[in-house]
Formats: structure tokens, sequence, C-alpha cells
């Protein structure tokens, strides 16, 4: 098995248990799974108060469909590493038809977490 296909499935299993989180309104244990990079990004209270006002204005997910998984190691803005970017396309209680990106990140210990989320 190809090593890019076998890294997709690792990520795309990590974002799975990681919007669970979300889903579950667990937001400050979303940061805390996180990726390193991440949680340098942004501090976990922000995190949660980013998390609960895309909530307040989307709702709960009703649905996250897979659309596509691209494996990276040049991402712009972003340090040297592996990567696979995510797209669902998500259906919310009030907005419908979202993309929801993940960007998960392959850590020092080869576990991959999340190191990017965002919605368009």
């Amino acid at each position: 098995m190809n090593s890019e296909y076998t890294a997709i499935e690792q990520a795309k299993l990590a974002s799975v248990a990681w919007l669970q989180c979300i889903d579950q309104n667990e937001n400050a244990d979303s940061w805390a799974k996180a990726a390193s990079v991440f949680q340098h990004a942004i501090t976990q209270a922000d995190w949660v108060k980013e998390v609960e006002a895309v909530r307040v204005e989307f709702g709960e997910c009703l649905v996250h469909n897979h659309h596509s998984a691209i494996f990276t190691q040049d991402l712009a803005n972003a340090p040297t590493g592996a990567y696979v970017v995510i797209q669902y396309q998500s259906d919310f209680a009030r907005q419908v038809n979202v993309t929801e990106v993940v960007t998960c990140f392959k850590e020092i210990d080869g576990s991959w977490k999340v190191a990017g989320y965002f919605l368009r």
C-alpha cells in the first residue's frame, strides 16, 4: 500500500474523531487533541470562543460528507512536514452545503492530528 494513501487514511480517521469532539461541544478537548502547531497558533480559551461563535451562527452539525483529501509536504505559511488537507461538504442546522476544511499534520511521534480548521 502506498505511503500517501496510508497517510490520507490515518489523517481522515484523526479528523473524524476530532470533529466528533466539536459536534459533542467538547471544544476544550478538541484543542487539547489538536496538533502542536495548532496549539501554538491559538490559546485554548480563544479556540473555545471561536467554535462557540461559529456554532451559534451555523447551528449543530447534521452531517459531514467526505469530499476530498490531498497529501502534501508543501503547505503555504506552515512549518515543513507532512500534511493532509481534507474537505467535507457538511450540513448544519442553519446552513447547508458548507465546506469544512480540516488540515491534519503528522506529529514527530507519527500520529496525525488536526492542525487547521475553517469553514467556507
